[in-house]
């Protein structure tokens, strides 16, 4: 099945629902706003949740109430998705849903072409966790959430990379940073033998190869 991507839709239009809906979502009356998420389809309570900060606040119960019943393993890709994309509040409903902030994405049997695709990371998706995928991108709000859940700062995936290596590579020196002051370990190195500072040093990051010789980067 096509894996849905929450945060696409985090910010759709409300234009394709019914003018009474919308209407509704504009009275002071939660009682009337709970009855009429009672019925909406999920597509629709993505919609809704966009009229304002009352429908959101709604809405969110019941997608939260939907995304609880689904699998484990929908509810942590969704997770991973929610992640890559940049997008709090998807990865915020995620988590309140079930999924594990800590999941390391290891599918057995092999993945579809197109799965592949979606959940690579730097050439491959195996062993890749919610908080590679924001760091590598360089979403400080989503690695600052995942952290406030105690993730493990230091798995690496079946490459080698851990979050501060795949920090460090994509010059985002503001996750970096976070993730030292968190104590991601500094010179853990990945498959092709290159720790976060030797990365500094060849994207010619002159920044980061300074603030990780000041946090105690080896040299050698």
């Amino acid at each position: 099945a096509k894996q849905e991507d929450l945060s696409a839709d985090e910010h759709s239009s409300d234009s394709d629902l019914e003018k009474p809906v919308i209407a509704a979502a504009q009275r002071p009356y939660d009682c009337e706003l709970l009855g009429i998420c009672s019925f909406l389809p999920k597509r629709d309570l993505l919609r809704f949740r966009n009229i304002n900060k009352r429908a959101s606040s709604i809405a969110d119960i019941f997608l939260k109430n939907i995304y609880t019943k689904i699998s484990q393993e929908e509810k942590n890709k969704k997770l991973i998705l929610a992640a890559k994309k940049g997008s709090v509040w998807a990865t915020n409903l995620m988590i309140q849903s079930g999924a594990n902030p800590c999941y390391l994405f290891t599918p057995i049997g092999g993945i579809p072409h197109e799965e592949f695709n979606l959940y690579s990371l730097d050439s491959s998706p195996f062993g890749t966790t919610p908080l590679m995928h924001a760091a590598y991108n360089g979403h400080v709000d989503i690695v600052r959430l995942l952290l406030d859940c105690r993730v493990n700062l230091d798995i690496q995936s079946c490459e080698g990379m851990t979050a501060l290596n795949l920090a460090t590579k994509q010059g985002h020196e503001k996750v970096v940073r976070l993730l030292l002051d968190e104590g991601a370990k500094i010179d853990l190195i990945d498959r092709k033998g290159h720790s976060p500072l030797m990365w500094a040093s060849i994207i010619g990051h002159e920044a980061l190869v300074g603030l990780l010789l000041d946090a105690g980067a080896d040299i050698n």
